[in-house]
Formats: C-alpha cells, sequence, structure tokens
C-alpha cells in the first residue's frame, strides 16, 4: 500500500512539474519589449523625449536606442526601456534632464 502512494505521489510530482516551468515563461516574454524604429519614447516623469531612430548593437537584442530629442541625437540605453501604455510608446527609467 505504501509503494501505490509513494507512486502515485511520485507521478503527480512528474506532471507537476512541466507545468510550473510553463507558467514562468510567459512572465519573461512580456518583460522585454520589441524595440523597432518609429516608437515615441517617454520619460520617467511621462514627458515626450522623441521617436526612434535607430537601434544600436543586435538588431533581436539591441543594447540602446537611438532618438530623435528635438534638435538632438540622443543615445538611450535599451535595459532601462520598457512597455508604455499604448503599442506605439515607450518608457524608460531614466529622467527628462538625465536623457537631455
Amino acid at each position: 500500500m505504501k509503494i501505490l502512494t509513494l507512486v502515485a505521489v511520485s507521478a503527480g510530482l512528474a506532471v507537476a512539474t512541466p507545468v510550473l516551468a510553463q507558467d514562468a515563461a510567459p512572465e519573461a516574454a512580456t518583460a522585454s519589449v520589441e524595440l523597432r524604429s518609429g516608437l515615441l519614447l517617454f520619460s520617467a516623469e511621462g514627458r515626450r523625449v522623441g521617436r526612434i531612430d535607430s537601434l544600436v548593437g543586435d538588431r533581436n537584442a539591441p543594447t540602446a536606442v537611438r532618438v530623435i530629442a528635438g534638435s538632438k541625437l540622443v543615445t538611450v540605453p535599451a535595459d532601462t526601456i520598457s512597455a508604455g501604455d499604448k503599442p506605439t510608446r515607450v518608457n524608460t527609467s531614466l529622467s527628462f534632464k538625465e536623457i537631455r
């Protein structure tokens, strides 16, 4: 009887483990942002910085973005950028003053 209980518990854990691994994957996927030219970048205070002009580094995993801010081209690290409230917007954790 004890052996059957042990087998049943082991089988239950074997089935539950992949489910737990699958739950973690979507969270990681939503944390990243697909950066591309034309997106509007907003500062930490919610001020519009400008449009992303180009990506720096690997296209699939850029290290930074170049933004047209006023009449200047500024570089913002990609690891400070997160998704915005609309599909055409992204936010940075940097302040407007830090970017300029």
